[in-house]
């Protein structure tokens, strides 16, 4: 395989019109592959796609328990040079009862099945991690050591992600790769000052939360010291954007707790909640109207947030 090769490539990934940072990464990456003369076909779940959309199989039923099984058929059919697998553990996780079971144990069991077939074919199969954190529970090294070994390639966004790896594994991966995440283009963004005026927010200092609410952001963080922030800052504003990851049942005790916390809050009228899925227009339009963008995680990963920031001009 030459660096001149026209592929065909399989995607398999959450996509639009979901609003889902992994389906907007994906529709990005597809295109600038179509872009390099690339024939590119997405398998998805069941909400992916718009009618007439081309080369788009909604074949990812989260809820058959055996979800792998159509998938793997239905990229057998389309018989591609390579599959890349955009992962994170939330969207490959079936449905039990009314709850999506998220653990790494259980996802190892679906994802390794048609991984190794894909193996035993040699069909090359390439796989970028959403979520690599530094420090990794048990469950999550098991599975990472061996999803790993499965594939042919591994790709991550951030070096530490890589030296992480080694640490939490106890060996170096010799097929892992380091892609930076990539941003959006800002050809058509208004400017930071026009992008608060919309807003109401001109004369004001504004420091923004971004993503899906899960315990992990800790959001909470800069909610409870925020009273203090503007006593000394009083034109400070905080806006917390985001929402519960949909079946998450963390994310939607975690937004209830947050919701809470900014309605009892004595700085509640320094506060806004924009509550919601973005479209990636919307989210960098609203990133690109704050001043200051804060991460108090409480364990590290790689954010797509950050990104989009720094393309927008936004330190953090």
């Amino acid at each position: 395989m030459n660096k001149n090769q026209k592929l065909k490539i399989v995607l398999v990934s959450t996509w639009p019109p979901r609003k889902c940072g992994i389906a907007t990464y994906s529709a990005d990456l597809v295109s600038a592959l179509r872009k390099l003369g690339h024939e590119v076909h997405i398998v998805c779940h069941l909400d992916g796609g718009i009618p007439g959309e081309k080369n788009i199989y909604r074949a990812i039923d989260m809820r058959r328990y055996d979800w792998f099984v159509p998938m793997y058929r239905t990229i057998e059919k389309v018989d591609p040079d390579i599959v890349h697998i955009q992962h994170e553990f939330a969207i490959y996780t079936p449905l039990i009862g009314t709850k999506y079971d998220f653990s790494p144990e259980n996802s190892f069991s679906f994802l390794a099945d048609p991984i190794l077939r894909w193996k035993i074919e040699r069909r090359p199969t390439a796989i970028t991690y959403h979520s690599v954190y530094s420090k990794m529970t048990l469950p999550e090294a098991i599975y990472y050591d061996h999803i790993m070994g499965l594939a042919t390639a591994n790709i991550v966004h951030e070096p530490y992600q890589k030296e992480g790896l080694t640490k939490n594994l106890g060996r170096k991966i010799h097929n892992i790769f380091v892609i930076p995440h990539g941003a959006w283009g800002l050809d058509k963004l208004l400017s930071k000052k026009e992008q608060k005026k919309i807003r109401g927010w001109e004369e004001k200092k504004v420091v923004g939360l971004f993503g899906w609410w899960e315990p992990n952001k800790a959001f909470e963080r800069v909610i409870e010291i925020w009273p203090k922030i503007v006593k000394k800052v009083p034109e400070a504003l905080l806006v917390v954007a985001g929402d519960a990851r949909p079946g998450s049942p963390t994310g939607l005790a975690y937004k209830k707790k947050i919701l809470g916390m900014i309605s009892k809050s004595p700085a509640e009228s320094s506060i806004r909640a924009l509550v919601g899925a973005f479209s990636p227009e919307e989210h960098i339009e609203v990133i690109s109207a704050i001043d200051l963008t804060v991460l108090p995680y409480i364990f590290a990963s790689q954010s797509g947030n950050l990104a989009h920031a720094y393309t927008a001009g936004v330190p953090a």
